[in-house]
Formats: structure tokens, sequence, C-alpha cells
């Protein structure tokens, strides 16, 4: 090899071992730091995620569970039972709870051997929760007269009734405010609620179209965060008819506001229609303050004049029906049966498994049942 070769050769060995250096413990040190503070938060937003879906997940199931018990509640026979021995005494038994559905009841409670009335206590264990039933009935409850409603005709009445919908709402809120980062109870979230009733009445020349639904309003943006405040609940009724005589809407007034609105949508009515009736009938009234004091309740009618909508409503004394501007709107009276009924308040609450007397339940519902 002649001397230059050996030279040209020895540059190009030191041109490799120059690139080939790797790297020094201090960038491999700051490359680990670096990757670690970029990590570590990221870590934790994927933990809060997956443990905010769980949340949302297991209170939409604890909701569906609660909804599916009061469902079965209401369309089961007779809840609570007189039972007369042979030597005349009366008791009042819940025997379709306790050895057809297999609930327990709790010490304590008890319903009066007199009159029925009472609160009773029962709990049973489910496969993912354990569920509390509370029954009571009130003397004046059980007297109370029922508005009645005759000849219904399915080919010119509708029917608008109440079933699931603040369920759903609920189901809404309560996924939207685990996204949000926070546990509302089922009554701060009912408390946080504005409801307004849609009526929606089309006429084409030929038929008419009735559709109805809720809206819900969550009134507190610090509990849903960005959600979206409303939700538009699925349709009381969707109908299609060729002649229009009667709107009947059964409900339950929410436990909490004490009022209620509805608003009308009603568009090309014929002139030959003098006036649509329309029974508004509340199926719950809101319970009284503690105490007995009475809750005055109020219902709001938008988007109707009385002149094209005569409206029949079971209002009470001391509650009222009134227009957008507050002035009374005028009603027309609901037949009323004189038989008394038994009215039941059933309240479901599902809680996590092991957890009944230590936590907060995870779903609650509050019904009521006509014996």
């Amino acid at each position: 090899m002649t001397f230059m070769a050996q030279e040209r050769e020895c540059k190009l060995n030191k041109g490799v071992s120059a690139g080939n250096e790797g790297f020094s413990l201090l960038e491999v040190i700051l490359s680990v730091a670096i990757l670690a503070i970029v990590t570590v938060p990221l870590l934790s937003f994927f933990t809060d995620s997956m443990r905010r879906s769980a949340m949302t997940a297991r209170h939409q199931n604890a909701t569906l569970t609660a909804q599916e018990i009061t469902e079965d509640l209401k369309s089961s026979p007779n809840l609570i039972q007189k039972n007369t021995a042979p030597d005349g005494s009366v008791s009042y038994g819940v025997p379709y709870l306790t050895d057809t559905l297999g609930y327990t009841v709790k010490e304590g409670g008890r319903f009066q051997t007199e009159d029925g009335t009472g609160e009773l206590v029962l709990t049973k264990s489910l496969e993912q929760f354990d569920v509390k039933l509370t029954l009571s009935t009130q003397v004046s409850a059980n007297e109370t007269s029922r508005a009645m409603i005759y000849g219904v005709d399915d080919t010119t009445d509708v029917m608008l009734m109440e079933q699931d919908q603040l369920t759903e709402a609920l189901v809404y809120f309560t996924a939207a405010a685990a996204a949000a980062g926070s546990a509302p109870s089922q009554e701060a979230l009912k408390a946080s609620l504005d409801r307004t009733l849609h009526i929606c009445v089309d006429y084409d020349g030929s038929a008419y179209s009735v559709r109805a639904y809720y809206d819900y309003e969550c009134t507190d943006p610090g509990l849903i965060g960005s959600a979206d405040p409303h939700y538009i609940s699925t349709d009381l009724a969707n109908r299609k008819l060729s002649s229009l005589k009667n709107l009947y809407v059964l409900y339950d007034c929410m436990d909490v506001g004490a009022q209620d609105t509805v608003c009308f949508d009603l568009n090309g009515l014929p002139v030959t229609l003098s006036a649509l009736d329309c029974f508004i009938l509340c199926q719950k009234f809101p319970p009284d303050h503690d105490g007995g004091l009475f809750t005055p309740y109020t219902l709001t009618v938008k988007g109707a004049e009385d002149s094209v909508l005569r409206l029949h409503a079971n209002i009470r004394s001391g509650d009222q029906v009134v227009k957008e501007d507050g002035n009374p709107f005028p009603l027309f009276p609901v037949a009323q049966s004189g038989t008394p009924v038994r009215m039941i308040s059933v309240v479901v609450e599902v809680y996590e498994k092991d957890h009944m007397e230590t936590e907060e339940p995870l779903a609650v519902i509050r019904t009521t049942k006509g014996e």
C-alpha cells in the first residue's frame, strides 16, 4: 500500500469513528426525563377517562335496572293486600313482593291494621346491585277522588301518556355529568331540570298529525359542563287521524319545582273545528312540604288561546293554570270518580352491591301506583 493510500484510509477511519460516538449519559437521562414528563399526564388522562366511562356505564345500568323494576311494579297485581283472619282480625301484607319476587321486609316498618296506611321498606340482592323498595300510603291520598276519562274513541281521540321520558332524561344528564367529572345525585339533577311538554297539531287539509314530546332543560351548567343542556324525549304520541276531537294528556308532576309548561303548536286547523278539547290530567301532584304544608302547583299554557282550545284540567284548590302572560286560562270541568283509590308511593333505589348502608344510591326512581 502506498503512503497516499494509507493516509486516505486513516482519514476515512477517523470519519467513521466520529459519526458513531453514540449518546452520552447526560443525553440519555434528559431523554428519559422528558419522556416521563410527557407520559405521566397522558397516563393520568387515560386513567381518568376510563374511570369516568366506567362510572357512567355503572350509573346507566343502575338506572335501567331501577326503570325495569318500576315498570314491573306498576304493571303488577296489587302490591298491598288486605287479609281477614277467621276471627275477623285484619292485617295487610305484600305477598307479591315477598313470595313472588323474593324481597325481604326490613324490621320496623308496617302498615296500620285499621286502614292499611304506613310505610314498608323491602330489600333484594341482585347479581350486580342491591335494591331497596319503600312503599308508603297516606289516608288523604286514599280518600282522594281521581279524574276519570270516559268514551275514548281511538279514531278521533289521541291519548298522550307519560311513560319513561323522565328516566331517559336522567340517564342522559347523568352521563353528561360523569363526562364533566361530577356525580350529582338523582334528586340534584331533577331539581335542576325545567320541563316543557310540546303538543304539535298540524292539519294539511285532509288529515291531522299529532305529536307530543318533552323538552328537558338543565338550568345548572355547572353539573354537565359543555354538554347540550336540552334533552328531547321520545314521543308521548305520534299519530295521524282523518278527524280529531279530543286530546288526553296523562302525566306525573315532577317531585321538585311544582310547576310545568305545556306549549301548543297548532297549524292549519280548519274553521269547522270550533275548538279543540284538551284534557290535561295530572296523575301525581307534588308532595306536601315537611310538616304537611300544601305545595301549590302551576301549569303554564303557551301557544294557544281559549278561543281555539277548550282546556280541561284536574287541578286542586290552590293550584292554577295560567297563560304565558300570567292571566288565568279558562278551564272546563273534568269528571271525577267518587270511589276512593289507594295511592301507593313507591321509591326504587339501586345501590352498589353490599354498599346499601354505606353509600348513596346509584339511581332513584319515584312513582305512584293506584289500587
